[in-house]
């Protein structure tokens, strides 16, 4: 089982550039990119090989991530949205990614 709770805020390339050139933890933490994605990205082109053949990995991203067109690109993984939830002015859902069989 894998859990991911990657930086998802969307932030300019400039601002998550410099974030991990400084090693500034809080841009780190937080800034994803355009789109917020950036680092989900790079963890979802390898989290298919970390996976057993039954694994799951549990992934929060917010609408602002457009999640759904971001996982329909993760070639051979299956995924299913498990909750999606309302706080305030952000919508946040947790996705299971799982081998297709």
């Amino acid at each position: 089982m894998v859990l991911f709770n990657p930086p998802y805020v969307v932030t300019s390339e400039e601002e998550y550039t410099q974030g991990l050139k400084e090693l500034n933890g809080l841009k780190m933490a937080c800034g994803g990119g355009p789109k917020g994605i950036l680092t989900t990205q790079r963890f979802l082109n390898e989290v298919g090989g970390m996976l057993a053949p039954k694994g799951s990995c549990f992934l929060l991203l917010i609408d602002d991530n457009q999640p759904e067109e971001l996982l329909r690109e993760t070639g051979g993984l299956g995924f299913e949205l498990l909750s999606r939830e309302q706080f305030n002015n952000e919508a946040i859902s947790i996705f299971r990614l799982f081998h297709k069989d």
